[in-house]
């Protein structure tokens, strides 16, 4: 499998999301390591897909991880799945308590998703 990083913005919430695809808990790890960001929790390791949220000098890193993505219904389940964590936490962080931005967030980030993974 190809792996693939590459980032969205939320441009209405001036916030950017990682999408790492393709890479195992390990790699990605050492890339939050190399990049001056915490690991993450071992717990994680098992899981398909990984959301993950961190904080570091006034820099905010949203990221979204699927070790094994292909266009089938169980990676898009996943992608959707972990969607929701991230605009769940988006939302919270900005103080946003509405369905229907929630729901406009999550089909716009699965939109840009398929643009950039090249689905038209």
């Amino acid at each position: 499998m190809q792996k693939k990083i590459f980032d969205i913005e939320a441009k209405c919430l001036k916030l950017i999301v990682n999408f790492f695809i393709g890479y195992s808990f390990d790699e990605l790890n050492e890339w939050l390591s190399k990049n001056k960001y915490d690991e993450l929790d071992e717990e994680l390791r098992e899981g398909v897909g990984i959301f993950f949220n961190q904080s570091k000098n006034n820099l905010r890193l949203y990221g979204i991880s699927i070790h094994e993505f292909s266009l089938n219904r169980k990676s898009l389940c996943i992608l959707i799945h972990e969607l929701h964590h991230l605009v769940d936490a988006q939302c919270k962080y900005k103080g946003i308590d509405d369905g229907e931005v929630k729901a406009y967030l999550i089909e716009y980030y699965f939109n840009e998703f398929l643009k950039k993974y090249k689905f038209n």
